[in-house]
């Protein structure tokens, strides 16, 4: 990490002062408005600190400070080294959050088999030429210069069954079950049986329960700011018996999702007491049934039981659909990147977009980074817009081959199948009325009370909105505003 500096910005004034127009700053446009009364009725007292490492700085960039906010770039298989590569990349892409693989195995290097890193040694890090702690906590201190925040994915509900190749610690006192295979019609088979081949981590083990705590201990003295928890559901609730969320979830300052996937009586409301939930039917219905495009504001999760926009995560695709030779693998990048406009523009629910392997197959994929998609002009913006917008309330319109998602007196975003001239509804009359540049294209859309109309451009992906997502301070006929 390079050296850091502070820079103090202060504005001496007089109350005669005029307008001096705007100052730029690493990227930064500031309109300085030097008068006394005004700067006071803005703020009351201003202090602006900003804090420069290694060229970069979070407010060029417009991100969020909390991961839910913002959007999570899934960096598969990527190294450590080769994300902390490509942070400016991310950041320009408007991603708030980057989502590395598990890090629970010594053997792990560039070229290992993708799958051999969710067959983890033990529920703890595990330094390796994929990632050692020095790679992490580096990459942790770089990624936050740019106010990107770094989520590990986390596998707590079992560990490789082949001898030499767990901790031993795993062989005494029960700590792993041999109950067979899961019905999923029972849940108390989803939460003590074995998934796949590997023995079952005995969760409700009150050592179990403090070597998984630890590991997040650890993970935060590194400078990780989220989990991901493979496997979810296959750990029980408090109401279950099972004080491992509970535990696990208390260390403070960190975020938490959860890999839950479908409904089998899954008591979805208390898993988003302690972490965000996964809604894998409804993310993978727009990609996998309807060329890109969703049909309806939420899934179960949210319509049906309830839980919180803000304690959902949404993708277009996701690691197992295209990595373990399921629907998405033969599916187009654009009908993903469609799918995933749709959910990652959203005022709660934040979205996670897939880095895709540079391979195909469950066998083929390997470890190492994977495509550069998520830099297009289409994503980009998505993700900027959502950064903008943050606060805004949502309205979702679904018509046919159209969706649309506008942010009250913010703008809009709008998915359709193809390309070529829309007429949408202003879901709630959310985006003000006037003329827009699409983000994405550069065509001209004109927006009424009731209605946005235009040209949508090939990628099938329109932004509206005005200002470019930095901090602004403007003066007009004595009134003042930011964007």
């Amino acid at each position: 990490m390079a050296n850091s500096s502070l820079l103090y910005l202060i504005v001496v004034h007089s109350p005669l002062q005029e307008p001096r127009g705007p100052l730029s700053i690493k990227g930064l446009k500031v309109n300085l408005i030097l008068n006394l009364q005004t700067l006071k009725k803005i703020f009351g007292a201003l202090a602006l600190t900003l804090c420069l490492g290694q060229g970069a700085w979070a407010a060029d960039y417009g991100l969020p400070s909390g991961i839910q906010e913002g959007n999570i770039l899934h960096c598969f298989n990527w190294t450590a080294q080769e994300v902390k590569a490509n942070l400016k990349n991310i950041a320009e892409a408007g991603f708030g959050s980057v989502q590395l693989s598990p890090l629970q195995r010594p053997d792990v290097k560039a070229g290992s088999p993708w799958h051999d890193l969710y067959r983890p040694y033990d529920l703890a890090f595990k330094s390796s030429s994929y990632c050692s702690e020095a790679d992490l906590k580096a990459l942790c201190e770089e990624a936050a210069t740019y106010g990107i925040k770094v989520i590990v994915d986390v596998v707590a509900n079992h560990v490789d069954r082949t001898a030499g190749y767990h901790d031993t610690w795993w062989d005494a006192n029960g700590r792993v079950r041999w109950n067979g295979g899961i019905n999923y019609g029972d849940r108390y088979s989803i939460t003590h049986g074995q998934l796949g081949d590997y023995g079952d981590v005995n969760s409700e083990d009150a050592e179990v329960i403090a070597r998984g705590k630890a590991y997040v201990e650890k993970l935060k003295s590194l400078g990780v700011k989220g989990i991901r928890w493979d496997a979810a559901k296959h750990i029980a609730t408090p109401s279950e018996g099972c004080n491992f969320w509970s535990t696990v979830t208390s260390v403070p300052g960190m975020w938490h999702y959860g890999e839950i996937l479908n409904d089998d009586g899954t008591p979805i409301n208390e898993y988003a007491k302690y972490m965000s939930v996964t809604d894998n039917r409804y993310s993978n219905g727009a990609a996998q049934n309807n060329g890109g495009i969703q049909q309806g504001y939420g899934g179960s999760w949210v319509v049906d039981r309830g839980v919180a926009d803000t304690k959902v995560v949404y993708w277009g695709e996701s690691h197992d659909t295209y990595s373990n030779d399921e629907w998405s693998q033969n599916v187009d990048q654009s009908v993903i990147d469609r799918a995933y406009a749709c959910v990652a523009c959203r005022n709660g629910a934040t979205a996670l977009y897939l880095a895709r392997p540079n391979a195909k197959g469950f066998n083929n994929i390997k470890v190492g980074k994977g495509t550069d998609a998520y830099k297009s002009k289409a994503i980009s913006e998505v993700n900027k817009f959502r950064n903008a917008m943050v606060g805004k309330a949502d309205y979702c319109e679904a018509a046919g081959n159209t969706f649309c998602v506008t942010r009250e007196n913010g703008g809009a975003v709008i998915v359709t199948r193809g390309s070529g001239q829309v007429s949408v509804a202003n879901g709630g009359g959310y985006c003000p009325a006037g003329t827009y540049t699409d983000k994405v294209s550069g065509n001209t859309f004109t927006v009424t009370s009731s209605t946005i109309s235009g040209n949508v451009g090939a990628s099938g992906i329109a932004v509206l909105y005005d200002g470019e997502g930095g901090f602004r301070i403007t003066e007009h006929s004595g009134s003042s505003s930011s964007n």
